[in-house]
C-alpha cells in the first residue's frame, strides 16, 4: 500500500513547524498508550495487593482471653523443628531424620501438625544428643 500526501507551505520555518508539530503528535500518543499501560499495571497491583486489617481497642476482659490464647499457642515454630530435622539429617544421615518423623505420623517436616512441633524438636534434639 502505497500513501502519498502533497504539503505546500509558504516559508522553510512554517514546514518544520508543521513536521515538529506532526512527529510532536506522534509522541504524544506513544507517551499516552505507555501512561495508560502503566495505570492499568497499577490497579492490577492495587486490586491485587491486600488491605491492611483495622486494629481493634481491645477491651481489659477480652485482653485476658486474647493473652491466653497467645500462651498456648505452640512455643516451637516450624523453621526451628526444619532446622533440626536438617541438622539430623546431616549428622546422623536422612534416614534417621525419616525415622523419627514416621514416629509423628509424617513423611516429611511439613507434614507435623503445629501442635507436634515441640514433641518432634524434643526428639530430633535427643537423637544429636543420644
Amino acid at each position: 500500500m502505497t500513501i502519498k500526501i502533497t504539503l505546500e507551505f509558504s516559508t522553510p520555518a512554517e514546514a518544520v513547524a508543521a513536521l515538529q508539530s506532526l512527529q510532536s503528535a506522534a509522541v504524544n500518543a506513544e507517551d499516552d498508550k505507555y501512561r495508560s499501560s502503566l495505570q492499568a499495571k497499577r490497579e492490577v497491583a492495587k486490586a491485587a495487593k491486600p488491605k491492611a486489617e483495622k486494629v481493634e481497642k481491645v477491651a481489659p476482659a477480652e485482653q485476658a482471653v486474647v493473652e491466653t490464647a497467645e500462651q498456648s499457642a505452640p512455643a516451637v515454630d516450624y523453621p526451628t523443628v526444619q532446622a533440626a530435622i536438617l541438622k539430623v539429617a546431616n549428622a546422623k544421615g536422612r534416614e534417621a531424620a525419616l525415622e523419627i518423623l514416621s514416629g509423628f505420623g509424617a513423611k516429611a517436616g511439613k507434614e507435623l501438625k503445629p501442635e507436634q512441633y515441640e514433641a518432634a524438636l524434643a526428639a530430633f534434639n535427643a537423637e544429636l544428643e543420644g
